[in-house]
């Protein structure tokens, strides 16, 4: 027996074939095209229901969205397009459409999708030409659009892509996260940290605990409220500070706290040579962030979101480009972005006036590290008596990532060793270790 989901779509490939025949008897014996539609069917109790509801969509509309989800369920409903012309030997022009590919299915396209709700009449193609438009209520909404065509050919040759969180809730009833590669350059982000294994500043634990409200309340206060207007759609928050001392890692936690997924962007694979590739990088991992409701996280972001010079070269001129898009779509965009940069100064100013917090991890201080050493040596190994951390809490100033780099490698060391005690020449040890990194000594 089918679910619910399932017999909505087959009812709708059912009526979409119906309207197929529809067309074909009208061209066969030479109709006007005024002869009633086939009508489409209701849906009750399914995602498609639910779906088609929630944005109103029109019969044609669907014969649209229908038109880009069955090469992905059901390629060969598509089949009849593949019919050649034997007066010419080629396909009908009038289908439109593209092969995939592995030459096996037909993609259709705007042409083909014209052809089946308006035939040849001139006033109904330019209607529902209309609907395909960017901002018609599909593209508009983020359901289809139109892919990109080749300078000078035809817009409506462009095949039909539904989006690919679409095509999720339509077949399964829910949304998958993207997979990472060239077509989205972001990784979920998460940590097995805690709350509860952070170490903050109290100034830094205040401004982390209002971005939690921000977090919390940020969707009422722009939509409902109305502050939108002013603020922008979204919610943007800078973390900065030097390296080490929990930024990365409070982003992770901010996501689990309001259970959000996390996207880290990949800024090696974002950033690209050549002219205009960054922005269409950035463009598909912010369309798609927007679509699923994540959180967006710019590690490093310094690197990308670097202050613009004076035009010198051309160089100059798309590195500028490039910073101005993302202040366009950081303001456009209407969810959460997270940056995290180790160099503040080195953001352009015009990031700094659309943050809404911004919050600074600063080195911590002596009582900050004593609670990170006794976090970090926390009863799986056992201390020696001479070893005291709170000297050396107040002698040496590391960040808490170094503290915890020491502490593991003390553990490691102690485990070899078989008795789990780290004593005094062994923490000394770490340390050097540690503080030679950064040409330091003991």
């Amino acid at each position: 027996m089918l679910n619910p989901n399932s017999e909505s779509i087959q009812r709708e490939l059912e009526w979409f074939k119906s309207f197929l025949i529809y067309r074909f008897s009208i061209e066969k014996s030479g109709g006007t095209g005024k002869e009633e539609e086939p009508a489409a069917p209701a849906h009750e109790n399914s995602c498609y229901a639910e779906f088609i509801g929630r944005w109103k969509l029109s019969s044609h509309e669907r014969i649209a969205l229908m038109l880009g989800l069955i090469p992905h369920i059901n390629p060969g409903k598509l089949d009849v397009f593949l019919t050649v012309n034997e007066k010419i030997n080629k396909s009908y022009t009038e289908f439109g459409g593209k092969r995939s590919s592995n030459s096996q299915y037909f993609l259709p396209t705007g042409e083909t999708f014209l052809h089946i709700v308006a035939g040849n009449d001139t006033q109904q193609r330019i209607a529902a030409a209309a609907l395909l438009e960017p901002a018609a209520s599909l593209a508009r909404n983020q359901i289809l659009y139109l892919d990109e065509v080749p300078p000078g050919e035809p817009r409506l040759s462009g095949t039909i892509q539904v989006v690919d969180e679409v095509i999720d809730y339509i077949t399964t009833g829910r949304t998958q996260l993207p997979r990472f590669g060239t077509n989205f350059p972001a990784k979920v982000y998460t940590s097995e940290l805690g709350w509860d294994d952070m170490v903050f500043g109290f100034g830094t634990r205040q401004m982390v605990e209002e971005v939690k409200i921000w977090l919390k309340h940020h969707r009422t206060l722009l939509d409902e409220m109305g502050y939108s207007k002013r603020l922008g759609k979204g919610y943007k928050a800078l973390f900065h500070g030097p390296p080490g001392n929990g930024k990365s890692v409070t982003a992770a936690l901010l996501g689990r706290h309001i259970g959000k997924e996390v996207l880290r962007i990949d800024l090696s694979m974002v950033v690209s040579k050549y002219i205009g590739e960054t922005e269409k990088n950035l463009k598909k991992v912010f369309d798609r962030a927007e679509r699923i409701d994540a959180i967006l996280f710019f590690d490093e972001a310094d690197a990308l979101f670097g202050k613009r010079t004076a035009v010198k070269d051309a160089h100059d001129r798309y590195a500028n480009q490039e910073v101005n898009y993302l202040l366009q779509r950081i303001e456009a965009f209407s969810g959460i972005v997270l940056l995290a940069t180790n160099f503040k100064s080195n953001l352009d100013e015009a990031f700094s006036r659309r943050f809404q917090t911004m919050v600074y991890f600063p080195p911590p201080e002596r009582e900050e590290r004593l609670t990170m050493w006794r976090k970090v040596l926390n009863g799986k190994v056992s201390l020696a008596p001479e070893v005291k951390l709170e000297e050396i809490a107040e002698k040496y100033a590391l960040s808490f990532a170094q503290i915890a780099n020491v502490g593991a490698w003390c553990a490691l060391m102690a485990l070899e060793r078989g008795d789990l005690k780290i004593d005094q020449q062994l923490l000394r040890t770490g340390l050097a270790r540690e503080l030679s990194k950064e040409s330091r000594t003991l």
